[in-house]
């Protein structure tokens, strides 16, 4: 239960865009401060973590089962103010566990901190976002928490393949299952998996990136070209407009140029971007270009082998030994994506307010 409530809690604050700190950054937190994952720190040390990564808010609590009821409390701490919120608490069945945990939600998302108090009949406005949560059955959620939290992969396998199962409209599951799979390099069962995960889903634009990279690993470009367009429709992360270059270069598109170029403008401190782009231009023609890209790669990475070694061929006038691959970014980061997006407009506001 300790693993299942900042998850669905976190996934309903999330749902109303509050930035979430992931599950693995946290136990990265819990392990560097020299804290066991399992443990369950005191406010104090709470605090302090919270401190460490710099989040503005941070939500703590506690719960209780008797045998037939449980009772959960919890509030919300501002870490700059060092203000919390009053005591919220929530009980009933075990059966409504899903209901208690939407319910905490609710609350939280209405208290003074985040979204103020609602307006008009409360216990109405409560009774329907409750009602409006289509939460999975109660055996697959736990599944899915003992997957998620599982140490061993075959174990992890087992538990988030039963939570499907059991509850294969459940997309976090399929998610989580997904990745697993992707992680254990079963990339053919990663894309079907994935795959099953709706368009309308908020974790839509994560599902089609891992899906996408499975792609790539098996070779199927093509799909791999729509996975990470669907990926960048949603939202431009960098990651996928690369990779969306990777796979429409893997299928000889001249287009692959323009998405190294989209990526090497948003981040031109990766020596990949550069090293993708090189490669583009090398490959239509544009030798002197490519060199430029290359050397700005080297300067970056000193060390990075491909990169020299393609640059001594085009300098040469000599075919490289090897054909250079593209460079795949493995990593998805929507969250520190639509922090950065959050700082700029912050200030773009505050540049608009001075005299």
């Amino acid at each position: 239960m300790s693993e299942a409530f900042p998850e669905t809690i976190g996934r309903r604050l999330g749902e109303e865009d509050a930035l979430l700190i992931s599950r693995p950054d946290r136990i990265y937190a819990f392990e560097h401060m020299g804290i066991p994952s399992g443990a369950h720190p005191s406010r104090a040390t709470i605090l302090k973590i919270a401190e460490e990564m710099d989040v503005d808010f941070a939500v703590m609590g506690s719960f209780m089962f008797d045998g037939k009821q449980l009772t959960v409390r919890a509030q919300m701490l501002n870490v700059k103010s060092l203000r919390m919120t009053p005591e919220i608490v929530e009980s009933g069945g075990l059966p409504q566990f899903m209901d208690i945990m939407d319910s905490l939600a609710w609350d939280l998302l209405h208290s003074n901190m985040m979204h103020g108090p609602a307006t008009g009949d409360n216990i109405a406005l409560k009774r329907a976002y409750v009602v409006s949560k289509t939460g999975p059955r109660l055996d697959a959620y736990e599944k899915f928490i003992r997957g998620v939290s599982a140490s061993g992969a075959k174990e992890k396998l087992v538990l988030l393949q039963e939570a499907v199962q059991a509850g294969p409209d459940f997309p976090e599951a399929r998610i989580a299952y997904g990745e697993a799979l992707y992680t254990a390099k079963n990339y053919t069962q990663a894309e079907e998996v994935l795959r099953g995960v709706p368009n309308s889903s908020p974790l839509s634009g994560e599902a089609h990136f891992f899906a996408g990279l499975a792609e790539v690993f098996t070779s199927h470009y093509d799909r791999a070209e729509d996975s990470f367009s669907a990926v960048v429709a949603r939202l431009p992360l960098i990651e996928a407009v690369n990779n969306l270059g990777v796979a429409q270069a893997r299928r000889g598109k001249k287009t692959a140029i323009e998405q190294f170029f989209k990526a090497t403008e948003a981040d031109s401190t990766d020596p990949d971007y550069h090293f993708n782009l090189a490669i583009a231009q090398w490959r239509s023609g544009a030798t002197q270009e490519a060199a430029t890209q290359l050397k700005e790669a080297l300067t970056i990475d000193p060390g990075f082998a491909d990169a020299k070694n393609l640059l001594d061929s085009i300098q040469s006038g000599q075919p490289p030994a090897h054909q250079p691959l593209e460079r795949v970014k493995l990593n998805y980061d929507e969250t520190s994506y639509r922090q950065l997006q959050l700082e700029i407009e912050r200030v773009q506001l505050k540049k608009s307010h001075l005299p």
